[in-house]
């Protein structure tokens, strides 16, 4: 059942609230209680934004996590812990493991907001001593405000809506409270004034008719900005996403340096470029691991279930690997000349454009020169993939996958500036052609990866005969997986550049 919320007057006294209450409402009271409660969500908020509210109780015994719609404040499920879970594969199976495995995946849950509660329940009862209504009075403060919210909640029973009504008419008439439909959770961010908007996509407004070269710099700026926010979380290594969203970021950096010529001075864009790239290299081997260790069960199904435990040995070898690979970028990411390249590319990207300047795209519609460099990137993708046979080796798939990733950043990178329906269209359809190559270049990848494995466990001493005979069978099976992908291309392909699909292509974006 749903609950309703209300604000408390901020000069009005819980107690006297409380004793007012009790006497007109006929109510009985519940001990009050004092405990901490978390609201937790993952880094980039995917619980808020799917409407979803986690907090946990902390309570003598155990932690209660209670599982809250903001749509309506009703409480969708409840699970008592030992603590509060890091992951949600750390929770035993229940519903609410059910519902936040998929909204949340690899992200990691973290105290966005901690808060110490005084809370006190009161009861309406019927003749039957049943519960018939429920208010509690929340005194909530935030560890890091001095200024407490406090609440009164209607937790709705039901099959009593005569004796709810009556309470729900009373509480709107009490001067003291104002009626929400916000959550606690809601009021909190809006009172601690916090940013929930991270998106690691440029969810910038770009202006068509500007100059490239300062709408340019207002993307780098951005992704520059994603790269600092995820910093902090490979340190600490909270989960994997943060890499893959750092890595990503340094792509489109890339991307955009290389595929939009004439905007910047050749020697800042080198060193960028040269900087950027440096970073893509020392934060490969540890993202290797960590996709390696996000699909090992994947892997193991790979196998007949009496030799998937034979892999085990594999499992320690790779998290050991993985360790050193962490500790390495740990190093790297905390050095002086790393800090240096932040700071420097952040000046730059930060100071204004020259008034006058020689190259080629710096002062042309920044439309203009996105139509100009989509269109070119588009007819490299058709030409790549045009050439491609059955007799092409892996490497040619390879180049056209990069190829259709630079097209989707482009096409990604400026899509304020196309009517929104149609680009989703294009970027949809390229989308598939890129699932083909990014399965076929991932299964390239982890059969390559478990033969060096192999090999190193093999030369430390390390790999049981059983382990061998496991990994062996795993590589047979996704070469297996690859060939299937491999003939999956050409029709892939062929959707992509047919007819239709040009045409829309040309009509969008051929200058």
């Amino acid at each position: 059942m749903p609950s309703y919320g209300y604000v408390i007057h901020p000069k009005s006294g819980t107690s006297a609230l409380l004793s007012q209450l009790g006497q007109t409402l006929d109510l009985s009271k519940e001990p009050q209680q004092r405990f901490r409660r978390d609201y937790l969500d993952s880094f980039d908020w995917r619980l808020l934004k799917q409407g979803y509210c986690l907090q946990a109780a902390h309570h003598e015994d155990a932690v209660l996590l209670q599982l809250v719609h903001l749509r309506d404040l009703e409480l969708v499920t409840q699970l008592h812990s030992a603590k509060p879970p890091r992951f949600v594969d750390a929770l035993e199976p229940s519903r609410l493991a059910t519902l936040l495995r998929p909204m949340l995946a690899m992200r990691a849950l973290l105290p966005q907001i901690s808060t110490t509660v005084t809370q006190q329940c009161l009861h309406r009862l019927n003749a039957q001593d049943k519960i018939t209504a429920t208010l509690c009075v929340e005194r909530i403060k935030p560890h890091t405000d001095r200024r407490a919210l406090k609440l009164l909640l209607h937790n709705v029973v039901k099959g009593y809506e005569a004796d709810n009504k009556r309470v729900s008419k009373y509480l709107q008439g009490e001067p003291s409270l104002e009626a929400t439909r916000h959550s606690t959770l809601q009021l909190l961010l809006s009172r601690l004034d916090m940013d929930t908007s991270y998106n690691s996509k440029a969810n910038l407004r770009l202006d068509g008719a500007a100059r490239s070269d300062a709408q340019i710099k207002r993307l780098l700026a951005f992704f520059l900005e994603v790269m600092r926010r995820n910093e902090d979380g490979i340190i600490k290594d909270i989960d994997s996403e943060f890499l893959h969203d750092y890595r990503i970021a340094i792509r489109r950096s890339r991307t955009l340096l290389g595929q939009v010529p004439g905007i910047m001075p050749q020697r800042t864009v080198e060193r960028a470029r040269a900087q950027l790239s440096r970073l893509g290299r020392i934060t490969t081997p540890l993202r290797d691991l960590d996709v390696m260790l996000l699909n090992f069960d994947d892997y193991r199904e790979l196998l007949p279930g009496t030799l998937q435990a034979d892999l085990d040995p594999a499992l320690t070898f790779i998290r050991e690997q993985r360790q050193g690979a962490y500790q390495n970028l740990r190093r790297q990411l905390g050095s002086k000349s790393h800090a240096r390249f932040h700071r420097r590319w952040r000046d730059f990207l930060g100071s204004p454009v020259p008034a006058n300047t020689r190259l080629a795209n710096a002062k042309r519609p920044l439309q203009q020169v996105a139509n100009q460099r989509i269109w070119k990137s588009y007819k490299k993708v058709l030409k790549q993939g045009g050439a491609i046979t059955d007799a092409s080796p892996p490497e040619d798939l390879h180049t056209l996958r990069k190829s259709c990733k630079k097209l989707r950043y482009l096409m990604e990178f400026f899509r304020t500036l196309y009517a929104r329906k149609k680009l989703k269209q294009l970027i949809a359809i390229l989308k598939r052609l890129q699932d083909n190559l990014g399965e076929y270049q991932d299964i390239h990848v982890h059969i390559d990866f478990f033969a060096h494995l192999r090999r190193d466990m093999q030369d430390q001493g390390r790999l049981p005969e059983a382990t061998a005979v496991a990994l062996d069978k795993v590589i047979a099976g996704l070469n297996i997986q690859q060939r299937t992908q491999r003939q999956g291309f050409h029709q892939r392909f062929d959707e992509f550049s047919r007819a239709a699909n040009r045409k829309s292509f040309k009509a969008l974006f051929k200058p």
